[in-house]
């Protein structure tokens, strides 16, 4: 656990920093990576016209990834929206080194009594660690 220290302070100082902005939206997730289960946490800060700042942080078995992703919103109607998003990953594989991945994502969300409810599949490509997929559904507050 020692090793995912600079990926867990990475992501909790993003999460400092964003803290500071107004309109940020936090969030928490559960799923799978290539099928071990995943918790995890999310912030999303709105851009403009329709892209956001979507940092988050998900811990597995087998390795942490810390992610500075952003997407584009696709408004199906007022309360729902597609979404499609790329990004850098910090991934931190159990017993292996730090590496560095892209991450392409997209997702589905709707409005729900002032929450979000969401889907997200997310495609991983790290430049020394295997290409990994994950899967979540979360709720943003």
């Amino acid at each position: 656990m020692k090793k995912h220290f600079m990926s867990v302070f990475l992501f909790v100082l993003l999460f400092g920093a964003l803290s500071a902005c107004a309109q940020v939206r936090w969030g928490v997730r559960v799923g799978a990576v290539d099928g071990d289960p995943m918790i995890g946490g999310d912030a999303i800060l709105r851009i403009g016209n329709g892209f956001y700042f979507n940092p988050s942080l998900e811990i597995s078995e087998n390795l942490v990834s810390t992610n500075a992703d952003a997407h584009y919103d696709i408004n199906i109607n007022r309360d729902a929206a597609f979404w499609l998003g790329a990004g850098i990953a910090l991934i931190n594989p159990e017993g292996q080194d730090l590496d560095v991945g892209v991450n392409l994502l997209l997702g589905l969300g709707k409005r729900q009594a002032g929450k979000i409810i969401y889907a997200q599949i997310k495609a991983v490509a790290p430049t020394d660690y295997n290409s990994y997929s994950a899967f979540a559904v979360g709720i943003r507050f």
